[in-house]
C-alpha cells in the first residue's frame, strides 16, 4: 500500500512542467538580440538610422556611456552574466526615443520584462546623477510666463512651455473649445 502511494507521488512530480532558469530565447540574446545585431549594424553602417534609433550620434553615446557606465555596471554571478552597460544604455535610450512598450523592448532585446523595467529606471537615475550639474536652474514664475509667451508667439500653441520628442500623448479637446 505504501509503495502504491510513493508511486503516485512520483508520477505527480514527474507530470509537473519543469520551469527553466533562463528561457532558451533569452539565452540566445548575445547572438540574436537587437543589441548585438541591429544596433551594431546601424552604428557602423548607417549613422542616420542609428541617430534616429537612439536620438544621438555614436560619439555622444560613447561619451554618455563613459559617464554612466560605471554606475550601471552590475556584477556577474556564477549563474549568469550581467547585461553590459552599453546594452543597458541603448535599451533606455530606445525607450525614451520611441516610447515603445517595455514588453516590446523585452522581446526585441531578449530580456525579461521586469529586467527591462529595472534597467530603464536604474539607467535614468544614473543619467540624472551625472548630468544634473549641466541642467539649467529651475525657472522662476516670470521665466515660465516669458517662455509660454514665446512658445505661443512662435508656434501659436497656447499654455505650453515646450515640447519633447519621443513620448507622445493624446490631446483631447474640450467640447467648448472645439466649437471655435
Amino acid at each position: 500500500m505504501q509503495q502504491w502511494k510513493i508511486n503516485q507521488i512520483k508520477q505527480k512530480w514527474s507530470k509537473k512542467k519543469k520551469r527553466l532558469w533562463i528561457r532558451q530565447c533569452i539565452r540566445e540574446r548575445e547572438i540574436k538580440g537587437e543589441a548585438s545585431a541591429l544596433v551594431q549594424e546601424m552604428r557602423f553602417g548607417d549613422l542616420n538610422w542609428y541617430y534616429n534609433y537612439t536620438r544621438m550620434t555614436p560619439n555622444t553615446f560613447d561619451k554618455l556611456l563613459y559617464l554612466v557606465g560605471p554606475i550601471i555596471q552590475k556584477q556577474d554571478t556564477n549563474f549568469r552574466q550581467t547585461i553590459p552597460p552599453a546594452v543597458r544604455l541603448v535599451i533606455t535610450l530606445r525607450y525614451l526615443a520611441s516610447g515603445d512598450l517595455m514588453a516590446s523592448l523585452a522581446m526585441s532585446y531578449r530580456i525579461g520584462k521586469s529586467t527591462v523595467s529595472g534597467i530603464i529606471q536604474d539607467t535614468c537615475e544614473a543619467i540624472w546623477k551625472v548630468l544634473q550639474q549641466y541642467v539649467l536652474d529651475q525657472p522662476s514664475q516670470q521665466d515660465w510666463i516669458k517662455i509660454e509667451d514665446e512658445f505661443f508667439r512662435r508656434w501659436n500653441f497656447p499654455h505650453c512651455v515646450g515640447a519633447i520628442d519621443g513620448k507622445h500623448v493624446v490631446i483631447q479637446v474640450h467640447l467648448l473649445i472645439s466649437l471655435f
